[in-house]
């Protein structure tokens, strides 16, 4: 039998902790669209395998371009990385038409969910449910790159799986894994680029400089505000070099900066460069016509409105939808006695994304469910959790109770309700003044959610729920047994791997 290293060990639990999530996360999907964001992003999908074209309907969020054709505001990366799940349910839709499997193909597809005379479809597709399970895939990996930068920044293996578990069930990123939203892939990104510079703070390599660009060059071709993040890590990468070398004088740190920072530099640079080619192709302007025309209601929010909407009310607060979150004052003061250069890095993002989104007009982000805007920076604030985790008892463990039951129903209603039925339902649409519902403790979506899944009406809203619903026990007992024993293996094989000798 081969001996286990502990590099070995950590790759292991990584693998197993993956495919825990992967088969946890495409078990729980919803299996269309809520929103008219993810609807954008899947024509965009859609047009390039149909059509190789970036013109879709027009739709919310487009506006007209080349050629007189309608285009999206948002970045194409997603909507790129998604072709070959679009690809995979065509084709699979297919086979079960021509094998006479329409029953599965309507079970998969699920009910046409759409607005009279709109080209918007939310529903009714295979395709549409295969592309959904898009963040299925991101989340977990977002999952297993968390395990590893906790590891890398000297967390016990256990308590950096754990946290990496909670970040996957019980953390405000966790159900947006149902839905086709570019946020887990902003997080992933970002985390990724992190973890590459503490990389390379271990042990200075130019492929990992190489990486950590790639990955911000990503966060900006998936999702443009994330360039938000590239000031603070480029700042950490320039420190970083200063640390190494010592540069004396200003001379000295900018040939130092040169000869390290390039590799880092140029994916970036690169990355800005496709960036704006799109922008420019799309819509013969850069920047697009929807910077234009934001214009200067992009940011009329005084800020210390949104500062309260984010920290304290009802609708928005981050405490509230991750309640671990609440841990963050002994958990950060434990990073800052641990790994200090790291945490002054997670302060900056955390003023950064606060700043910027607290100005921004629409900083709630509606008509979504909580601050999906600081859905990222939720996850890195979770970093500190890990390493303090070691320093805990068993007995002070007892105290976490609460919040791990808060966070459960807070996941659970996001995950298992449909925020546009609800969204009708309570008339959010109508409401005066507009969005004040979102510093109203009786008004709050938090309220009529759970007041949505305990009624188990339509609102609640789950692809295998559904699926009995439309089919009866008898479609529904093969995909559970796949899925039961399929997480009941995968956890198995992680609790063996963190537990082995």
């Amino acid at each position: 039998m081969p001996i286990e290293t502990p590099h070995t060990k950590h790759t292991n639990v990584a693998i197993w902790l993956f495919l825990s999530l992967l088969t946890f996360h495409l078990a729980i999907t919803r299996g269309h669209f809520v929103s008219s964001d993810e609807v954008n992003l899947y024509q965009i999908t859609q047009s390039l395998w149909e059509r190789g074209s970036l013109a879709i309907n027009p739709i919310l969020a487009t506006f007209p371009g080349r050629d007189g054709l309608y285009y999206s505001q948002y970045s194409v990366g997603q909507a790129l990385a998604a072709v070959p799940l679009y690809a995979v349910g065509s084709r699979v839709g297919e086979w079960l038409s021509a094998n006479g499997h329409t029953d599965w193909l309507q079970a998969l597809a699920g009910p046409v969910i759409a607005i009279p005379n709109n080209p918007s479809k939310w529903g009714g597709e295979i395709e549409i449910f295969f592309v959904n399970l898009f963040n299925c895939f991101t989340t977990a990996m977002l999952c297993t790159v968390f395990f590893l930068l906790c590891y890398r920044l000297g967390a016990s293996l256990r308590n950096a799986a754990l946290t990496a578990l909670l970040v996957g069930t019980l953390s405000y990123m966790a159900p947006y894994s149902v839905g086709f939203f570019r946020h887990t892939s902003e997080a992933l990104f970002v985390l990724s680029a992190f973890y590459f510079l503490v990389c390379e703070r271990q042990q200075a390599r130019a492929s990992t400089r190489a990486l950590a660009g790639l990955m911000l060059a990503l966060a900006l071709l998936f999702r443009q505000p994330a360039a938000l993040t590239w000031p603070v890590l480029s700042a950490y990468m320039a420190w970083l070099i200063w640390q190494r070398h010592r540069p004396v004088g200003w001379r000295g740190m900018i040939g130092a900066l040169l000869r390290d920072g390039w590799p880092f530099a140029v994916p970036m640079l690169l990355g800005l460069i496709i960036h704006v080619a799109i922008v420019y192709w799309k819509f013969e302007t850069f920047p697009g016509p929807y910077m234009v025309w934001g214009g200067d209601q992009m940011f009329g929010t005084p800020l210390l409105v949104g500062l309260y909407g984010f920290l304290f009310s009802p609708g928005a607060s981050l405490f509230l939808f991750t309640p671990l979150l609440v841990l963050l004052p002994w958990t950060l003061s434990h990073g800052l006695k641990k790994n200090r250069t790291e945490a002054v890095v997670l302060i900056g993002l955390t003023i950064s994304y606060l700043l910027v989104y607290s100005k921004l007009t629409d900083w709630h982000g509606l008509y979504a469910y909580g601050p999906r805007y600081l859905g990222p920076l939720m996850v890195l604030l979770m970093l500190p959790l890990a390493a303090w985790f070691d320093s805990q008892t068993r007995q002070q463990w007892w105290y976490l109770t609460p919040l791990l039951l808060l966070s459960f129903w807070m996941q659970l209603t996001h995950i298992a309700v449909n925020f546009s039925y609800t969204l009708l339902v309570v008339g959010y649409d109508t409401f005066r003044p507009r969005f004040g519902f979102m510093f109203i403790p009786d008004q709050a979506p938090v309220v009529f959610m759970s007041k949505a899944l305990l009624s188990g009406d339509h609102r609640v809203d789950m692809w295998l729920l559904n699926l009995y619903r439309q089919f009866g026990f008898d479609y529904l007992w093969g995909p559970l047994l796949v899925f039961t024993a399929m997480l009941v293996f995968c956890c198995w094989r992680l609790y063996r791997n963190l537990y082995a000798k």
